[in-house]
């Protein structure tokens, strides 16, 4: 192991054992640049050293123990630390649990567990700082992106989703991440069929993928969105880490797309309807002009007299249907006027 550049304090308040610590850990090619007995000690140590992890004593002498250190030492510097202690009382692990600690070794101390602890911890805490770092970074990147952004690690699970990705999803991101995409993208065609999940799909061929057409999202409060978007491979050091899913709601884009296709099918029956009327009330009104004359020209013994009256109401009759047909055909001018509110309350009231 490449342990010669690291450097760790040791905080422990029984001089024997800190003195048997540091000896190992400098056999071991650690370097040691303090060493603490107490909280207050230990803190001006780390702050003077900045070492890469700390080796702390729960039960030390003075107002803070071990636990109380660590909680400041993981907060104010971002150091790792690893617990050493002889007590395991519930109560003692309860608090330790509670801190930010990356390991824990019982005494006495064995120097296989010493070190693969303290490889372990430091490994663990690069890797913590590394995501912490990508989540800053995504955070800073697409916060002020208007559409919804989703972003994976490599094994699919969700590492960042921005705000307008928590409302179409209604799932906030502190219960997002870590979760499969799948389970948070619950994509559907119209008819209920799921979609594939395309994140893994995006990793493997490595370029950008469309999501498929009129496929809808179910969000919170079972509420189905129109979506579109796409889920793109995110390449680092020239492999995939991951996948960034960006979508957006376009519901309402799509019902003004399927109102103007109706707007158009009507203004074309419109049209229709405007045609064939108008060549209908030639003819009708030619009809009926002639029965009206004949009507004037025949006796009124003829027998031809009610047949000739019946042609003449049909085409009455026909051509009062073609003026309706051709009044729906024309555009509805809205002439706004002025109402008065009480006076409908009142009328509503009645009723």
């Amino acid at each position: 192991m490449e342990s010669c550049e690291r450097k760790i304090v040791i905080v422990e308040d029984e001089g024997l054992i800190a003195a048997d610590l540091q000896g190992r850990l400098e056999r071991a090619g650690y370097l040691v640049p303090g060493v603490a007995a107490s909280g207050g000690e230990a803190l001006e140590v780390i702050r003077a050293q900045a070492p890469d992890l700390v080796l702390m004593d729960i039960r030390l002498a003075g107002e803070l123990d071990g636990i109380q250190v660590a909680d400041k030492v993981c907060n104010e510097f971002d150091i790792p630390v690893v617990y050493l202690t002889a007590y395991e009382d519930r109560e003692t692990l309860r608090r330790a649990s509670r801190t930010q600690a990356f390991g824990y070794i019982k005494k006495p101390i064995t120097s296989a567990s010493l070190q693969g602890s303290i490889e372990v911890a430091i490994s663990k805490h690069r890797h913590e700082r590394y995501l912490r770092e990508q989540r800053d970074w995504l955070s800073a990147s697409f916060a002020a992106v208007p559409d919804a952004v989703l972003v994976t690690d490599g094994s699919g699970r969700i590492c960042y989703v921005n705000h307008a990705a928590e409302e179409l999803t209604g799932c906030v991101v502190d219960k997002a991440i870590g979760r499969p995409s799948a389970e948070l993208l619950a994509f559907t065609y119209q008819d209920g069929q799921p979609v594939e999940d395309l994140v893994p799909v995006a990793m493997l061929q490595g370029t950008q993928v469309s999501l498929p057409a009129d496929i809808w999202l179910k969000g919170g409060g079972e509420t189905r969105r129109a979506i579109e978007g796409t889920a793109a491979p995110r390449v680092q050091d020239g492999h995939v880490q991951g996948v960034v899913v960006v979508f957006q709601d376009v519901t309402l884009r799509k019902f003004e797309a399927e109102q103007w296709c109706q707007e158009k099918k009507h203004q074309a029956l419109s049209r229709l309807a405007d045609g064939i009327s108008g060549q209908l009330q030639l003819e009708l009104s030619a009809v009926a002009e002639e029965s009206t004359r004949i009507l004037q020209s025949l006796p009124s013994a003829c027998l031809m007299l009610s047949s000739v009256q019946t042609i003449e109401n049909a085409a009455k009759e026909a051509f009062a249907v073609t003026n309706r047909l051709r009044a729906f055909a024309q555009e509805k001018e809205i002439q706004p006027r002025p109402v008065q509110v009480n006076e409908i309350l009142q009328r509503l009231a009645a009723v």
